[in-house]
């Protein structure tokens, strides 16, 4: 915390000389302007911050939380209590958490340093979402759960406008947490297998129609589409339903996060992105919510893209992002966003309870030293990896007879089919 204001300035030129003062009063209001158009325009700053103002901001606005005033003898409930001094230190005694008990983005009372801190991060990311392609966004909420949780507290929003729904239609990845979320929520997973197009599969929009057609729109509570996803194991073209040895299928994770993290490698079939556009369409057409899970996609200028072309032409009503995927932050967050402002403060509602404001310290500090510019930088380099992985790939599958699948609509992933003669 920074106590030098204009009389303690002064006050020093009594110790030292009064030229040495006005350098260290003027790096000071050079930090205070910083601080000043953050509040003022709540975007991402054109270049990152330096760790030292960004701590001083931090340490300011845990100053306005009441458990931090200086004489201040709590005696309610909610008092951010913290016994260890350690605990504290690692949350920049910032011990109030987010929201009140009926809403996650309200203001609280007796913390205002975090109340802001909660509200300039979700401008940030609105910002970024904005940078990022979809520049349609409304409003988005940063919530304190991973992308799977995030997804069931927007399916049970829909419940409430929904209220005689019972399925949801899902073109299928083979991710467990995205099945769970429905489930969790109480719904009944409709699956609609993908289709077979030269390496890919790819989303059977004719398919999730006939299914529209079939159940009723009315029973239906959403359509939970995908923009970033990775086929598991591939159908198996033999009728015993067994693998053979010499096309056994080998399977590596690099899933791409502004770095190779993760790929997938398998016999033939590889999952490119949901046709994210024709199923906005379908959703329109038959007034059904559409749910787009963009887990990993916030990353991927062709994801953002579609998205907001999704919009232009469709429906989506919500699309979820992981904050560790694409920020770089430890697990724990995942953002909502949306092209109706209302809609996003409905799904925030849903969660019960106040909440940590880990997440949203951790991206808060990701954005301000990125900035801008570090953060294209990061996605430029994440293109630069994939292209460089995928020609090393092709390089080596070349030399052992061996061939790279064409996946053009998945750009976060690449895969290998692999003619194995032994084990």
């Amino acid at each position: 915390m920074c106590v030098m204001n204009a009389s303690n300035f002064s006050v020093a030129e009594a110790l030292v000389p009064s030229s040495y003062i006005r350098q260290a009063r003027d790096a000071k209001t050079s930090r205070e302007n910083q601080v000043r158009q953050l509040l003022e325009q709540r975007k991402l700053p054109a270049e990152g911050w330096d760790g030292a103002t960004i701590d001083g901001f931090l340490h300011d606005l845990a100053m306005m939380d009441s458990n931090n005033f200086k004489g201040n003898v709590g005696a309610g409930e909610r008092e951010a209590r913290i016994a260890s001094d350690l605990v504290a230190h690692r949350h920049f005694r910032l011990g109030h958490g987010v929201g009140r008990s009926g809403d996650i983005t309200a203001i609280q009372p007796k913390a205002a340093g975090s109340s802001i801190l909660m509200r300039l991060t979700n401008c940030l990311v609105l910002d970024i979402i904005k940078l990022a392609g979809v520049r349609s966004a409304a409003a988005c909420v940063l919530l304190p759960v991973a992308t799977g949780m995030s997804l069931v507290l927007t399916f049970l929003y829909l419940r409430t406008k929904r209220p005689k729904a019972k399925y949801i239609i899902w073109p299928r990845i083979d991710q467990k947490s995205c099945f769970k979320s429905m489930v969790t929520a109480g719904f009944e997973p409709v699956v609609v297998e993908n289709v077979m197009e030269d390496d890919e599969l790819r989303t059977d929009v004719e398919a999730i129609e006939a299914k529209i057609c079939e159940l009723g729109s009315d029973t239906i509570l959403c359509l939970h589409s995908t923009t970033s996803c990775f086929a598991p194991r591939a159908a198996d073209s033999r009728a015993s339903g067994e693998i053979g040895v010499d096309e056994l299928l080998l399977l590596f994770l690099f899933k791409f996060i502004f770095r190779c993290r993760h790929m997938y490698m398998q016999m033939h079939k590889c999952t490119g992105i949901h046709r994210v556009v024709e199923l906005a369409n379908l959703c329109k057409k038959y007034d059904i919510p559409h749910v787009v899970n963009n887990a990993y996609g916030l990353q991927s200028s062709k994801c953002m893209h579609l998205i907001q072309e999704a919009h232009r032409t469709g429906r989506i009503d919500a699309f979820i992002q992981s904050t560790d995927k694409n920020f770089l932050v430890p697990v724990g967050g995942a953002v909502v966003a949306g092209f109706d402002k209302q809609v996003i403060d409905e799904i925030s509602q849903t969660y019960p309870g106040r909440a940590s404001a880990t997440p949203s310290i951790d991206v808060f500090i990701t954005l301000l030293s990125l900035g801008v510019a570090g953060y294209r930088k990061l996605l430029a380099q994440r293109k630069d990896i994939y292209e460089y992985l995928s020609a090393g790939l092709l390089s080596l599958a070349s030399s052992h007879g061996e061939r790279l699948l064409q996946t053009k609509n998945n750009p976060i992933s690449v895969g290998e089919y692999m003619a194995c003669t032994a084990l």
